[in-house]
């Protein structure tokens, strides 16, 4: 009896020593590879100084009109590579990298309010951004995640906004983990928890990525390369926490049919992401939209089929588009 007691307390010993050297394995090699966002930069990034948080951005082309670019979920300033160039030739054009994403800062969280990782805190530094660049006569375009980020934003602030491009928005679905689940990775053994699972949440990724595509052979080893870049963003793991037990309930869908600005919906009909029957059903409620479909495309069009987003957006702003 005392020698099975003896075995149990080993096995037990060893458990706790095999856990905290992976728990210290994973802490020293996610922070071995931080690398700050300046040394990740690319020739045309630029930063600033939003409220005490440092900002990733860049511009392209110039005039009255502003396209003010806005990504979705795992996302970045890279995402919108394809069309940025073309845009800018219908005004300027800002894209930039919401906070824990792409290369902008991953802050303490405590020092702010709103949460700055929150979708309201989201909305917020967008907010401060167009204040302090100064920027006017503003077309806000948002993607998935940043299609609920516009959204919400055209709401609160519809004064600061021309017009609105909702591609594949997750409007009605909003990936969010649950409340219950987000409470308990608040916790200290869910914060410990997550230290363990980070990385292999991490390189789940790149399925998410082949998941956006209809055609996976346009998810080369380049496109790979650009999403998991901010992987190496110092504190690219506290981010990716923060991000994921933010409290995101803001409630916004009865409102969505009191924006009056015109308002154009993107989507491709592949979408498995965020089902087209979403963007009919936002098509319908909005005052005054129209709807794009985009044949052969998945979650992300300006991305799998860039021209035919850029053509839609080009009849939308040069008033085309009815």
């Amino acid at each position: 009896m005392r020698r099975a007691k003896g075995f149990k307390k080993w096995i037990i010993l060893v458990i706790i020593i095999v856990f905290a050297s992976v728990y210290i394995y994973d802490i020293v090699s996610i922070r071995s590879s931080y690398h700050t966002p300046q040394e990740l930069a690319d020739p045309d990034s630029k930063f600033i100084d939003i409220d005490g948080v440092n900002i990733h951005y860049k511009t392209y082309g110039n005039g009255d009109r502003v396209f003010l670019l806005i990504h979705g979920f795992g996302a970045s300033t890279f995402s919108f590579r394809y069309v940025v160039e073309p845009l800018s030739k219908l005004g300027k054009v800002v894209v930039f990298d919401l906070t824990g994403f792409g290369l902008s800062e991953r802050p303490e969280r405590s020092k702010f309010d709103p949460n700055p990782y929150s979708r309201n805190g989201q909305v917020e530094i967008t907010r401060r951004l167009i204040e302090t660049l100064n920027l006017d006569n503003i077309i806000l375009v948002g993607h998935s995640m940043g299609g609920t980020i516009a959204t919400i934003f055209a709401i609160r602030y519809p004064e600061m906004v021309d017009k609105l491009v909702l591609e594949d928005p997750a409007i009605f679905e909003t990936g969010g983990m649950p409340r219950a689940l987000q409470i308990f990775f608040e916790s200290p053994v869910g914060r410990f928890l997550f230290t363990l699972f980070v990385k292999p949440l991490a390189k789940s990724l790149e399925s998410v990525i082949y998941k956006a595509f209809y055609d996976p052979s346009k998810v080369t080893a380049d496109v790979l390369e650009g999403y998991k870049k901010s992987l190496e963003v110092t504190n690219w793991d506290k981010g990716f926490y923060e991000i994921l037990i933010a409290d995101n309930r803001i409630d916004f869908l009865d409102k969505i049919s009191e924006i009056n600005i015109p308002v154009l919906v993107v989507t491709g009909k592949n979408d498995i992401i965020v089902p087209e029957d979403d963007s009919q059903k936002l098509n319908l409620i909005l005052k005054n939209s129209r709807l794009i479909l985009v044949d052969s495309c998945g979650h992300i069009p300006h991305e799998e089929k860039p021209d035919v987003f850029v053509d839609a957006v080009r009849n939308f702003v040069e008033g085309a588009w009815y």
